[in-house]
């Protein structure tokens, strides 16, 4: 456990919906901060590869790295990029919605 968190005792219902009703809310911060960092992700993602893959390889060659510069700007390799985010996306959200039930059993996603 984090220094941040605290332990809470449930003593009653009452303290039991209290805390189910913080972690709803800590879950909703979580999820508001995984979106942006997606979008970041989405912003960034081909030049963050390109120099994750080809880095300064390409410095000591410019004619080469303006050509690879042009392909990631290339329409189509941005779309191939953002298909492969989205699929991300769509395997990741699933992953959350099996946690999110796992925690709140019962409970529908959809409901709030």
């Amino acid at each position: 456990m984090s220094s941040n968190e605290r332990k809470y005792r449930i003593r009653d219902m009452e303290s039991l919906d209290d805390e189910i009703d913080r972690l709803k809310l800590k879950c909703r911060d979580i999820e508001g901060k995984f979106d942006e960092n997606i979008d970041q992700l989405k912003d960034n993602y081909a030049m963050m590869a390109f120099n994750s893959v080809i880095g300064n390889r390409l410095k000591a060659v410019p004619l080469v790295g303006d050509i690879a510069a042009i392909a990631i700007n290339n329409e189509k390799v941005q779309n191939f990029i953002q298909e492969l985010i989205d699929k991300l996306i769509k395997k990741s959200s699933g992953a959350f919605e099996k946690l999110a039930i796992k925690i709140f059993p019962g409970k529908s996603s959809k409901s709030e």
